[in-house]
């Protein structure tokens, strides 16, 4: 093979992050680099270091790496070489041409060795050993030769990668973090942390070792209003940072800075400042993001997060179509006047209606307003309803529209059974109801006339779990580069098989998962 071919068959290895380097004829006619030119940038793009001073991780094409090791395979060093006097001379070359900290130690048996480095990565080892090798040619073979490596052969240089059994329970254990929150403490909210051994839980704890949310996320709770000055929602709120202007139904709405929503329900001129006097929003608003670690009452999914005010619904629990679909396009014109300064990323609604049988006609209006939240990248979550209907004959809308942003969530209880009302159990649907959430007996904030914390139960409260998972996973960069459609495919993917979602007759799922929300496990699937 002539140097030029095998210059060339080495880029096309190396570009396809196969081999490092590629075997040359000897040493004297030829060294070939480990980066070439050609695919220098390829190849470094494929390693992430985060220092050079410390054991920061490395990776190499998504496998992790032993931070600042290099192994070498030489060829040609057989019985006449001692592999004691090789191993030094090697590490003279190596700290004379690529990095004066180097050690080297021999691997095994044979004329494989570890170089290692206290302060270069791997990654920088690699452009070290290009740049001597093939940049510095002449001196390289004078240095080589001096060494005696006249009729050697570097067959290849590649990471040391780190290696783990292929079995979840003999890896480390996960980073827990809990707050002090004290209906935390006491054990009341069994939807973030069971005491026992039933872990119906969302195993919360050991999501909140990757984040425990962000203020940058904003969640969007389409409901009866918030109360604003919740001491455990206060902080969380979202506030307008400047004046901002929507136009409804042909009518320009103007919020001024500092304020916190919408209010569908409000007269001309007090669209801009929602409030709740049903409670049912307060208590969604605590579930997704009630104040944590701040050692007073309850703690939501995200410690920290934004909740926008988005009122459609009246002070008896009811509203429309029309006033739906206005709430939802307020905050979609909010968010492309604020561009940058307002993430909506979730809006959970805990709401709904059912029509009788799939021969009725939808709502296609609302259906389309959802729709253009998904153009948005919003991921939707609507709570599956409680008439023990299968939701696949009688849909309950809109958490059975067909979209891929849509999430629609129903109800288990501390027992792992559907939750039910009156012997009526939450609702289900193989198709058209995804997972299923805590929704029984759940502490959360409520208005100062139930005493700022009370309980709630069934779909309603399901749902902002999955909302909140959702905006804890948009906290995390490898979750949020994966998107509305992807996050909601995780947040599936995650779930936990339950026996409750699954036919006792059939063995066929009851909802397209057959499982509950785990948002631990669905943080650990972005990695996939």
């Amino acid at each position: 093979m002539s140097e030029e071919d095998s210059i060339s068959e080495f880029k096309r290895w190396t570009c396809y992050g196969t081999l490092f380097l590629h075997r040359s004829v000897t040493v004297a006619l030829t060294v070939i680099v480990l980066l070439s030119s050609a695919c220098r940038q390829t190849i470094s793009q494929s390693f992430q270091s985060t220092g050079r001073t410390d054991l920061s991780p490395e990776t190499f094409c998504g496998a992790e790496v032993r931070p600042r090791q290099i192994l070498i395979k030489l060829s040609g060093c057989g019985e006449e070489f001692d592999v004691r006097e090789l191993k030094t001379k090697l590490q003279t070359v190596l700290r004379t041409a690529i990095d004066d900290t180097l050690v080297t130690e021999q691997v095994g048996s044979g004329c494989l060795f570890l170089a290692e480095s206290s302060r270069k990565s791997f990654a920088e080892l690699s452009l070290a050993f290009s740049q001597f090798l093939f940049n510095s040619e002449p001196a390289a073979k004078s240095l080589l030769k001096e060494a005696g490596f006249d009729n050697l052969h570097i067959d290849y240089v590649e990471p040391n990668f780190v290696i783990h059994a292929d079995d979840k329970s003999s890896r480390a254990a996960p980073l827990i973090k809990e707050p002090n929150d004290d209906h935390y403490r006491s054990g009341d909210l069994w939807g973030l942390i069971t005491r026992d051994s039933s872990r119906l839980d969302i195993d919360a704890p050991e999501a909140w070792g990757f984040s425990t949310g962000s203020d940058a996320t904003v969640v969007g709770i389409v409901d009866s209003g918030i109360y604003h000055d919740h001491p455990d929602l206060l902080k969380n709120i979202w506030s307008a940072p400047r004046s901002f202007t929507v136009e409804l139904g042909g009518r320009k709405i103007t919020c001024d800075p500092g304020t916190h929503g919408y209010d569908a329900t409000a007269g001309v001129g007090k669209e801009c400042y929602p409030a709740d006097d049903n409670g049912h929003g307060t208590l969604v608003a605590g579930i997704i993001g009630a104040r944590g670690n701040n050692t007073i009452g309850v703690v939501g999914v995200n410690w920290n997060i934004k909740l926008m005010d988005l009122r459609f619904l009246d002070a008896g629990g009811t509203g429309d179509t029309r006033n739906a679909i206005n709430t939802i396009e307020f905050a979609l014109q909010a968010q492309e006047q604020l561009k940058d300064d307002l993430n909506l990323r979730v809006l959970n609604n805990s709401w709904g209606y059912v029509l009788n049988s799939t021969n009725c006609t939808e709502s296609d209006s609302l259906r389309l307003e959802v729709d253009k939240a998904r153009s948005r990248g919003i991921v939707f979550v609507a709570s599956a309803g409680e008439n023990g209907d299968d939701n696949d004959a009688k849909p309950h809308l809109p958490s059975g529209f067909s979209l891929s942003n849509v999430l629609s969530v129903t109800a288990f209880d501390r027992f792992g059974d559907l939750t039910t009302i009156q012997r009526v159990p939450s609702n289900v649907g193989k198709t058209t109801v995804h997972l299923a959430a805590p929704g029984d007996d759940i502490w959360s904030t409520c208005l100062p006339r139930k005493g700022l914390y009370c309980e709630g139960s069934f779909t309603s409260v399901a749902a902002p779990f999955v909302s909140g998972t959702a905006a804890l996973m948009f906290s995390i960069p490898r979750c949020a580069a994966l998107g509305a459609d992807g996050i909601k495919l995780k947040i599936l993917e995650g779930a936990v098989k339950t026996s409750a979602m699954i036919d006792p007759v059939s063995g066929q799922n009851l909802t397209v998962t057959g499982g509950r929300l785990n948002a631990y496990n669905s943080i650990l699937a972005c990695k996939k």
